[in-house]
């Protein structure tokens, strides 16, 4: 089924390769005659799109599955980071809302696996750093070895 958005023939690129996906950067960027890209830019008159414009499809084409699970588990880890540390860390509030803000981004973008979006890299070391300055406050308080 071919709809307007071309989401049909999404859909049939996403069953033929659903475990390892197409490939980093391959799937967009292939402008060969076989293509599953060809069909979406015919059903959708011409355009072309750059990406899936949802992270979570555009991780699933290009990582499959197995990426899209990776992905998952880490951004999940990072918002299980997030939750704990803003607890105790009140400077953990503004980076939330940075977090929260490129989260509901991520459904309306493919905001995760491009160059020019290493600001989410950066959000998320940051709240990892923070967590892990905290963590090792605790532990030299406490007369532990430092993590960090």
């Amino acid at each position: 089924m071919n709809t307007h958005s071309g989401s049909g023939a999404l859909q049939s690129a996403l069953d033929a390769k659903p475990l390892l996906g197409w490939g980093y950067q391959a799937f967009w960027t292939d402008t060969s005659i076989t293509s599953p890209v060809e069909e979406i830019e015919r059903a959708m008159d011409g355009f072309r799109p750059p990406d899936a414009h949802s992270t979570p499809i555009d991780i699933h084409l290009q990582l499959g599955i197995i990426g899209l699970f990776l992905a998952g588990a880490a951004f999940f880890r990072v918002w299980a980071q997030m939750i704990w540390q803003s607890r105790n860390e009140p400077g953990m509030l503004i980076a939330s809302g940075i977090v929260v803000a490129l989260t509901s981004m991520c459904f309306t973008e493919a905001i995760g696996l491009y160059p020019m979006d290493s600001i989410t890299l950066i959000i998320h070391l940051i709240i990892v750093k923070t967590a892990l300055t905290m963590w090792d406050r605790k532990d030299r308080s406490a007369g532990r070895p430092m993590l960090v």
